[in-house]
């Protein structure tokens, strides 16, 4: 005799709090990810960085150093990064167009009909009290639950209230 599994109705949606465990591999990955791409911001702003340091030492006077910051020949350098930036910039401002089009459409479309209380709630896997009193809350963490429903319970913290 073979049986059905229903299918999970939250299967693509991620709650905005989760209370899912994260585990250390991805968090040191994060953090050394983190330090590394700080690194090459460094790497890239070495050479401004040592003309900050020389202007502000000689601005204190700890320094007879003269800066020539050569402006014609930084421009001439910068123009293939300025082209690059002018690119990206032109690129997201179509892009907003679009999303601001697509937006709209969405806006203009006929909504679906909500679904009946008793469905959501069953679909939710909780007691049409317990849905009414979840979407009651200001802030709320939801569980997933590993039998397929949901434990939604208030959200503490600063903010609060």
């Amino acid at each position: 005799m073979s049986r059905t599994v229903p299918e999970d109705p939250f299967a693509g949606w991620p709650p905005v709090i989760e209370s899912a465990a994260v585990p250390r591999a991805v968090k040191l990955r994060d953090g050394l990810l983190t330090l590394l791409m700080w690194g090459v911001l460094l790497l890239i702003l070495a050479s401004e960085l040592r003309l900050a340091w020389v202007a502000f030492e000689v601005a204190r006077g700890r320094s007879e150093a003269e800066i020539d910051l050569a402006l014609a020949e930084f421009l001439e350098k910068l123009r293939p990064l300025m082209l690059l930036v002018g690119g990206l910039v032109v690129a997201l401002a179509l892009a907003t167009l679009l999303s601001r089009a697509r937006r709209e459409r969405a806006i203009a479309a006929r909504q679906p009909c909500p679904l009946p209380e008793e469905a959501l709630a069953r679909r939710a896997g909780l007691a049409g009290p317990a849905l009414a009193e979840a979407r009651g809350l200001r802030r709320a963490i939801v569980h997933r639950l590993p039998e397929g429903g949901i434990r939604v319970e208030e959200a503490g913290g600063a903010g609060g209230g």
